[in-house]
């Protein structure tokens, strides 16, 4: 689907939802995003964009 684009960059966003923290049953949500591109698929496709999602300073997906 991107192969028409050259700009290919992306972002993954992961959040993470707790409702227990410190001995309370208190809402508690973090979050962390971590920059990439998108380039063709490697290995094996049984988890969503992970084939196709190349983080900044890694040679795999």
């Amino acid at each position: 689907m991107l192969m028409a684009y050259e700009y290919k960059s992306a972002y993954a966003l992961c959040i993470f939802f707790s409702c227990y923290r410190a001995g309370f049953w208190t809402p508690y949500i973090c979050g962390k995003d971590l920059g990439g591109m998108i380039v063709p698929a490697r290995g094996p496709n049984d988890f969503e964009w992970d084939p196709v999602f190349q983080p900044d300073g890694y040679e795999q997906t």
